[in-house]
């Protein structure tokens, strides 16, 4: 303690305080106060106004100012600023982050669309969920309709609002001339096609086929899951049977009564025989003689002659009010009033007639008018 004591004291004996005058640019002279200690400056007293402020040279090694006095020193605007905005942030948070009330949820808008998509009726905006009826589910239901006189598939089709799809599928019709007055028609609520599980077949493979949602197959056949079984009848919703097989039994299709090339279209053409523009009412088919000859469709032999045009020829009459005419032939297999079916062979081409080669003539009439056969043909 001694020892420090003559330290201070040898320091302050060898201390001498030495007073200038600083003179500043733009400024009234302050007195300045050195303290030296063995010739060096070790502090330094300004003198403003009446206030003395103590300025120090930090030596070399000591340790900087402290966050506290560092703050103190900025510009008093800027730390007005830097308060405003940690108050506007303190503010921001306050709203943005408060415990919001939750309320019970009401959506009266999707309910109404629940339920009709589910088709059932919105229910009272009093009412309650328990209050609710039950969902009307898609279920198939057969009723009986009686053929009645004049009756016609489509017409029946289109009273019962039903496809004709739908009633040839239901009812197993291969041909509409024999639903007759007084054939009792079983009539579904929806329209699609009664189908008989295959082997392979799957209810997403018949999905795909028929162009039905899943969901609606498993629908309107009650089915709890997708396993279906061989031999299993299903309700296909909306599935069409296809123009070609609907036109067959309506008996506005008709398949091709020969095989070989066309010779000449139906239309406007240079007759071979007379050299002049004229008419071609059908097609000409040509290929070798004695090739066979086949009725394009089911119906009844209407005629059996002979004509200097067409030669040996037959007339078939169908149903809705078709008929088709097979000529030049060579032989000729039935007979008039005979009813056939389709495909059956009725005769044998030749070139009776006016003919330049073994070729028929097949023309189908509409009414009483010819058509152009092709689009009639599958």
């Amino acid at each position: 303690m001694r020892e420090k004591e003559k330290r201070i004291s040898r320091v302050m004996i060898n201390a001498t305080l030495k007073q200038t005058v600083a003179r500043r640019p733009n400024q009234k002279p302050a007195a300045r106060f050195k303290l030296l200690v063995d010739g060096r400056v070790r502090g330094v007293w300004e003198k403003r106004a009446a206030v003395p402020r103590l300025v120090t040279h930090r030596p070399v090694g000591t340790k900087t100012k402290s966050r506290f006095h560092r703050l103190r020193a900025l510009h008093p605007v800027f730390i007005a600023a830097a308060a405003a905005c940690l108050l506007a942030v303190l503010v921001l948070s306050y709203f943005l982050f408060r415990p919001v009330p939750v309320g019970p949820l009401e959506l009266p808008a999707a309910r109404h669309v629940l339920m009709e998509g589910l088709g059932g009726a919105e229910a009272d905006d009093d009412s309650t969920p328990d209050d609710a009826g039950p969902l009307v589910l898609k279920k198939l239901i057969l009723s009986d309709y009686r053929v009645k006189r004049g009756d016609s598939l489509p017409a029946i089709a289109k009273k019962m609002n039903v496809s004709v799809d739908t009633l040839i599928s239901f009812n197993a019709i291969t041909d509409a001339r024999r639903v007759t007055p007084g054939t009792k028609l079983s009539v579904p609520n929806h329209s699609g096609l009664r189908y008989r599980v295959r082997r392979g077949d799957a209810l997403s493979l018949l999905s795909r086929r028929f162009g039905v949602s899943l969901d609606d197959l498993l629908d309107w056949n009650n089915l709890k899951r997708s396993v279906i079984t061989v031999g299993q009848t299903l309700f296909i919703p909306d599935g069409r049977l296809g123009a070609a097989a609907v036109s067959k039994v309506l008996g506005t299709l008709f398949a091709w009564p020969a095989k070989g090339r066309i010779s000449s279209y139906f239309g406007q053409r240079v007759s071979p025989i007379t050299g002049r523009k004229s008419h071609h009412n059908g097609l000409d088919i040509a290929n070798d003689p004695m090739t066979s000859v086949k009725a394009a469709a089911d119906g009844r032999v209407a005629r059996v002659d002979y004509n200097p045009t067409y030669g040996n020829y037959i007339i078939l009459v169908h149903g809705n009010g078709f008929q088709t005419l097979y000529g030049h032939l060579k032989k000729i297999y039935v007979k008039r009033g005979r009813e056939v079916a389709q495909g059956t062979k009725i005769a044998a081409m030749g070139s009776t007639g006016s003919s330049t080669g073994p070729h028929l003539h097949f023309s189908i009439f509409k009414n009483g008018r010819d058509v152009d056969p092709l689009k009639y043909l599958h």
